[in-house]
């Protein structure tokens, strides 16, 4: 659901997405935009989008669950993110082999463990970047802009 927010807004927005991982409780991207799109409107829109697709899924297939996303606050009765997010501004090739780098081994982190090797995480663009594999046009690699 989150990887449809990614294409339907990076299509949307023109944006480029060079790399990404999806953690059970955040999510880490480098984006490239071009033009005047505001990061603020691009982040808005996908977890916008993405929370619907979140909220409607766990309402027909996981009714139970759904005290988990209770937030009652003026109009809002269900939060799946957390407000704002966390930007670094990438300028240099190297800068950005190390962002990629660092989101690519989360999963393999102490406290997820949850691969063994980066690329066999399903919900990165590491499989893409280490075994040149691409599920799907989501990604485009960062040397078409960054040498």
């Amino acid at each position: 659901m989150v990887i449809d927010s990614l294409l339907r807004y990076s299509e949307i927005y023109q944006v480029s997405l060079l790399g990404y991982v999806i953690m059970p409780n955040h999510v880490h991207m480098i984006i490239l935009f071009s033009g005047r799109v505001r990061l603020s409107d691009f982040m808005r829109d996908i977890k916008k989008y993405s929370s619907v697709l979140i909220r409607d899924f766990l309402l027909l297939n996981h009714p139970g669950e759904t005290f988990k996303i209770n937030f009652i606050q003026r109009e809002q009765l269900h939060k799946i993110w957390q407000d704002g997010y966390h930007r670094k501004v990438v300028f240099t090739a190297g800068f950005l082999k190390q962002k990629l780098n660092y989101i690519h081994r989360n999963p393999l982190q102490e406290h997820w463990k949850l691969v063994e090797a980066p690329e066999l995480y399903k919900y990165s663009s590491a499989n893409y970047y280490y075994a040149n594999k691409q599920e799907s046009e989501i990604v485009t690699h960062f040397g078409d802009f960054f040498r």
